[in-house]
């Protein structure tokens, strides 16, 4: 599979809400290339081969799904899938550290726990088939676009991958935000208000992106929704915002989530996914 090397700008890298975020990000453009359809093929033997993952797990995260988003899929093959797709991520990340660790070094810092996580299918594939059966975590997490990066000094992009990406991340993201996702909000309060260059999925909309970034402000515990509401008033992402379109975003921050999907959001604070909180696979 053909990949595109490109220098380690913090583009796509997923940060837990969009105030903790530094001003590197994907860099932009409006038009998005026509995508395959990505293919269901090893998803399902994917899943087989989850090994170091315990049944417990995996209906705790199914059960969780049932009550943690509206309209989100509640079967568990879908919350494992995503929870497969970190685990791959984040062991990929981890060997091509390695490549950079001398030799002396490398036996202490492998990661044994990656030793048993195997699948047919990478891991922004096994986001996206669960994605699109409407999984809302795999929504958030595909959509934040640090699954279609290779770790390292240099980044790669999987090209397939980079087109789905641009395909169906902007769409997915505003799915998950409608649900309550609160990091899709925050993801698209940024990648909306944020200008830039080259690879963009998400379009320039400074105001809906203020418009989610008070919806974020409205619910967040206080230390967050204090730091939100400096980024939204100091322009964290660009210039300052203007009365006109505060006022505007206001009026739009009002249709953009449901009542349930906010009563969700309550006390939202940013979160650091990793095996413990199974990434966020379950919501």
């Amino acid at each position: 599979m053909k990949r595109v090397a490109v220098t380690m700008a913090a583009a796509l890298l997923l940060a837990a809400a969009f105030f903790t975020l530094e001003r590197s990000g994907p860099a932009r453009q409006a038009a998005a290339p026509s995508a395959p359809e990505a293919s269901s093929r090893g998803a399902s033997s994917a899943l087989a081969g989850l090994a170091g993952v315990d049944a417990s797990k995996t209906k705790e995260v199914a059960s969780k799904s049932r009550v943690a988003f509206a309209g989100s899929t509640t079967d568990p093959r879908d919350a494992a899938s995503c929870r497969l797709a970190m685990e791959l991520s984040r062991c990929e990340r981890a060997r091509i550290h390695l490549r950079f660790v001398p030799a002396a070094a490398r036996a202490w810092q492998e990661d044994a726990s990656c030793n048993d996580v195997r699948s047919d299918a990478p891991s922004w594939k096994l986001l996206l088939e669960a994605a699109k059966r409407g999984h809302v975590p795999s929504m958030a997490r595909f959509g934040s676009g640090a699954v279609i990066l290779r770790g390292g000094s240099v980044e790669e992009y999987d090209l397939e991958a980079l087109a789905e990406w641009r395909a169906h991340a902007y769409d997915f993201l505003q799915r998950a935000a409608a649900a309550g996702e609160g990091d899709a909000i925050a993801r698209l309060a940024r990648e909306l208000a944020e200008g830039g260059r080259g690879t963009r999925a998400v379009p320039y909309d400074p105001v809906r992106g203020l418009a989610y970034g008070l919806v974020l402000m409205r619910h967040a515990e206080p230390t967050a929704a204090s730091r939100v509401e400096s980024n939204l008033r100091e322009g964290g992402f660009g210039p300052p915002p203007r009365s006109e379109d505060w006022k505007a975003a206001e009026a739009l921050s009002r249709t953009l989530v449901s009542p349930a999907a906010e009563a969700r959001l309550e006390g939202w604070t940013p979160t650091r996914y990793d095996r413990a909180n199974d990434y966020g696979c379950a919501g």
